[in-house]
């Protein structure tokens, strides 16, 4: 295995750097166990290195070497955390302070501005800021000053700082984990007249140049291609930029599977290398050492400047990175192994931001190029066609069955979909893709020299464009397109990819135990998929939801979920609430629902008004339309739930219930939330609120 090992050098240096990030996230070992081990190997790496050690012991020094960078792995991890820092602005003990913040990248504005601001100094008062660092969401009143606000201003605020809000609902998306990644680990809201501008665009210059070009690209584009689908498309493709795309094209190209062209990649950057090497070749021919170094220092230079107008997104920079591994290894001529590279490419990356690991973007990028370079030959070779265009055909169709082998795993688990139409998908916007990003750099470059034939340029892009939605939104109404709600968790995707490397492992050294390991695997994951089925059947829960726009009741019984609504809750406000329990639990697509407002008696519910008994469990709904005083006799609850914001007489209503407990649903207002919290504990009844204590779960 060693002298295996041996061509990949980057290979045997990531793995345990990479372990060592996974330990600081996943672990509560100390920090001093890493910065021990960190120093001890590197010391005796040292040692090693000048000390002549016999064949048969060399083990030795790639243990000290493995040590050394687990251990920096982990340090790497920690110190890339600003909130360790002594200087982060958290450690202010102060709830509110008057806070001195740069916007790092134009806000997003939509009923609030959000922006993500670089922290420059807090302090109890204006007169008392102090130098601090961090990065913090800042969220802001839309109004008209607001709406001005733009990258690189400079601005004063009076805030209070609080953590990400956990998750609400059970599997819900994990928006702190998120923020974590983006080394964000506070959320700030600003009240109007809380604060002001300081200093407008501070961050002109050199660093704002990358972001100038990628505004003269989008209003170039948006100049010539006028329909919205085919200029969000473009922009997208371009440059990387998505705000105007469209619910409708987002959904499409997802569900068929066709969403990675959309994120400028490793097929983005593959283009911008190939068309730079084509023109130096014919500019700058190579007649020696010089000019080889030129043209590679102008390569790499191309490639970064494109990956910072993108957007600096993980895809592009890991896809960059990889590529200039490349061009080096051609410019000293030495030879090339794409696995050592793409683990050079990574190393680096991880060397300046660890967090980059937990991207999903980094995550799918890395693991589709494995799987294209070590699985598409293979499965080509699987089916030998003569006719070029078969041949072609089965060319496009093996690179995404071998991607898929590798990312399939991991887009199950964040996603739980699996597009069956992603290798028909493939055959349309991997040949379409080159054609647009050239064609769009070209009508950039036409616009300015010549722009007399920019009508002509934009209306073939604009053909193309509309060409490849057009096959996307048929895909996507073909039957069958998409299968949705499976549920695949961490030990399934260990599983998944423990299966893989066996199976690379068979394919390499075809020796029998491999395949007996394989079998034994596969069935203990069925067995496991089994015991888990079975358990989920005797499982008994009714969860009542985080939800801001209305009611949602799940009621899981033998397996099978009844759904309790109210009328105004939105089929996409549901999805985006309960989906993950759903999915969790293995009730995704089991679904008999039942209106609030509708009077029900079905085995094991009873809907009559307001009032919902799920198997001898009583629920009443209070809402604006409840009056006190009303009922002819004191009802005994096990649970009232407030929603829609009544006011309500709270002594009346101590003579109206007999309450177990008061759980104060999402759709009513802050203020109104406390009034209720007050009026409770002087009442002295139990109190659980969704927007603190997340959906109610009552496990039968």
């Amino acid at each position: 295995m060693n002298h295996q090992l041996r061509p990949i050098p980057f290979v045997r240096l990531v793995l345990p750097f990479l372990a060592g990030i996974l330990l600081y996230e996943y672990s509560d070992l100390s920090y001093g166990i890493f910065f021990v081990l960190a120093v001890l190997g590197m010391v005796f790496t040292l040692f090693f290195s000048f000390v002549s050690l016999a064949h048969a012991n060399r083990w030795l020094f790639g243990i000290v070497l493995w040590t050394g960078l687990l251990g920096g792995g982990y340090l790497a991890a920690h110190h890339h955390d600003e909130s360790n820092t002594p200087w982060h602005f958290s450690v202010e003990s102060e709830p509110e302070l008057y806070v001195l913040g740069r916007i790092e990248a134009e806000p997003k504005k939509k009923r609030t501005v959000q922006s993500v601001v670089r922290i420059e100094g807090v302090g109890v008062s204006v007169d008392s800021i102090q130098s601090s660092r961090g990065r913090a969401l800042v969220y802001i009143p839309m109004d008209t000053s607001s709406v001005h606000l733009s990258k690189g201003d400079l601005i004063l605020m009076k805030t209070r700082f609080k953590p990400p809000r956990a998750n609400l609902n059970p599997g819900g998306f994990d928006y702190g984990r998120y923020l974590h990644v983006e080394n964000i680990h506070h959320t700030a809201f600003v009240y109007a007249g809380d604060w002001l501008v300081l200093e407008r665009g501070g961050m002109d210059g050199i660093a704002n140049i990358p972001d100038d070009i990628r505004s003269h690209v989008i209003h170039t584009l948006q100049k010539y291609i006028v329909s919205e689908n085919e200029f969000s498309v473009a922009s997208a493709l371009v440059v990387g930029y998505k705000d105007e795309m469209t619910e409708d094209v987002r959904l499409a190209y997802a569900n068929t599977g066709a969403m990675h062209v959309l994120a400028v990649s490793g097929l983005h950057v593959g283009i911008i290398y190939m068309l730079v090497k084509w023109l130096l070749m014919r500019i700058f021919p190579r007649r020696g050492k010089w000019s080889a170094i030129l043209q590679g220092l102008i390569s790499i230079l191309t490639i970064w400047v494109f990956a910072l107008v993108t957007g600096s997104a993980p895809s592009v920079m890991r896809a960059s990175a990889m590529f200039s591994f490349l061009i080096i290894g051609d410019v000293l001529t030495r030879s090339k192994n794409i696995y050592n590279t793409l683990s050079g490419s990574a190393f680096v990356l991880l060397l300046f931001n660890p967090f980059i690991l937990l991207s999903i973007g980094f995550q799918l990028s890395y693991l589709a190029v494995i799987g294209i370079v070590y699985f598409q030959p293979k499965i080509f070779r699987l089916w030998y066609i003569q006719n070029k265009l078969g041949k072609w055909f089965w060319n496009m169709t093996s690179v995404s069955l071998a991607a898929q082998v590798m990312t399939l795993p991991i887009s199950l688990y964040y996603f739980h979909q699996f597009p069956t139409y992603f290798w028909l998908s493939g055959l349309i916007v991997v040949p379409a893709a080159p054609f647009i990003l050239c064609i769009g750099i070209l009508l950039v470059v036409i616009d300015l020299l010549l722009p007399v034939l920019g009508s002509l340029v934009g209306g073939l892009l604009w053909m193309i464009l509309w060409s490849m939605n057009a096959g996307i939104f048929f895909i996507e109404k073909l039957p069958f397109h998409l299968i949705e709600g499976i549920r695949f968790g961490m030990y399934e995707l260990l599983f998944s990819y423990f299966i893989i490397g066996l199976i690379i492992l068979f394919i390499e050294w075809k020796k029998k135990w491999i395949f007996y390991v394989i079998s034994i695997t596969l069935l203990l994951f069925s067995l496991m998929s089994v015991v888990q089925y079975y358990a989920n059947l005797d499982s008994k829960e009714i969860v009542v939801y985080h939800s801001r726009s209305g009611l949602l009741v799940d009621y899981v019984l033998n397996g099978k979920r009844k759904t309790i609504k109210s009328i105004d809750l939105q089929g996409g406000e549901e999805l985006s609430v309960a989906k993950g329990y759903r999915i969790e639990n293995g009730v995704f697509h089991d679904d008999e629902t039942y209106m609030l407002e509708k009077d029900t008696i079905a085995p094991f519910i009873s809907i009559s008004e307001s009032l919902l008994n799920l198997d001898e469990v009583s629920f009443y709904f209070l809402n604006k339309d409840y009056k006190t005083s009303r009922l002819k006799q004191q009802l005994t609850l096990d649970y009232l739930c407030i929603m829609d914001d009544p006011f309500v007489d709270f002594e009346v209503l101590a003579e109206d219930f007999e309450v177990g407990t008061l759980v104060i649903l999402g759709s009513n207002s802050t203020r109104r939330v406390n009034f209720y919290k007050r009026k409770s504990k002087e009442l002295g009844w139990d109190i659980h609120v969704t927007r603190e204590s997340g959906a109610l779960v009552l496990e039968l």
